[in-house]
C-alpha cells in the first residue's frame, strides 16, 4: 500500500530513502577538507541526486559533494577557510 502510495506522489520519501541519504550525508562530512561552507546546500544536492536515481551512499556522498563545491565556486561564495571560491592559487 505505501509503495503504490509513494509512486503516486514523488515527492513523498520511505525511511529508507531517508536513511540512504542520511549515510551519503554523514559520509561526505567525513571529508572535512571538501566541506562546503553551507552544510544545508550539500543536504539539498544529495536529495537532488537521489531523486535522479543515484541510490548508493558512497556515489551519493562524492556526486553531493561534488555538486555543492562547484555550485559554491560558480556563485563566489566564502569557502570555510574565509577566502573567496573566485581566488585562485
Amino acid at each position: 500500500m505505501l509503495r503504490q502510495f509513494a509512486r503516486s506522489f514523488p515527492e513523498v520519501l520511505e525511511p529508507k530513502d531517508l536513511s540512504v541519504m542520511s549515510q551519503a550525508y554523514l559520509l561526505a562530512l567525513t571529508d572535512i577538507d571538501a566541506l562546503p561552507s553551507d552544510p544545508s546546500l550539500l543536504a539539498r544536492m544529495i536529495l537532488r541526486f537521489y531523486r535522479r536515481g543515484i541510490v548508493e551512499p558512497n556515489k551519493l556522498a562524492a556526486v553531493g559533494m561534488l555538486a555543492a563545491s562547484r555550485y559554491i565556486n560558480r556563485s563566489g561564495i566564502s569557502s570555510p577557510s574565509g577566502e573567496g571560491a573566485n581566488q585562485g592559487h
